[in-house]
């Protein structure tokens, strides 16, 4: 008989694994829909920009496969499911500590291309051909 603590903490991961597994599909969704419904103001920005409806669905299958093995894990506890799944938050700590790394250390987002549209169209509204004549 497995003491009161256990069992509380296996709800507990059961529970916060569903509501991941539960954004992850809402992710894919949304995803889905800016993909089918807003293809006319995707394809206004052309192949220059990372398209946000294959972010958030490659962003929502990545967090359902995690809520699914951490729910499913928790559910039955199979030490397998739960060494697979606390091996992928692992694998997704160490990418966003990297990733941090990389951003901070090239300054990649620092001329972003979002921040060269938005001073773009600031520095023509001003009469301006390129924003280096500030």
């Amino acid at each position: 008989m497995d003491n009161c603590c256990d069992s509380l903490m296996k709800y507990f991961l059961f529970i916060l694994n569903f509501f991941i597994f539960v954004i992850g599909a809402v992710f894919i969704g949304a995803g889905a829909f800016v993909q089918t419904q807003m293809k006319n103001y995707l394809d206004f920005l052309g192949n220059d920009y990372l398209n946000v409806s294959v972010v958030l669905i490659v962003l929502g299958v990545i967090v359902l496969i995690v809520g699914f093995f951490g729910c499913c894990g928790a559910c039955t506890e199979s030490g397998c499911m739960m060494t697979t799944f606390a091996t992928l938050l692992a694998i997704l700590v160490v990418a966003q500590v990297r990733r941090k790394r990389f951003v901070h250390v090239t300054g990649l987002f620092r001329h972003s291309c979002a921040k060269r549209v938005i001073v773009g169209c600031i520095c023509c509204d001003r009469g301006r051909k390129s924003c280096m004549q500030a």
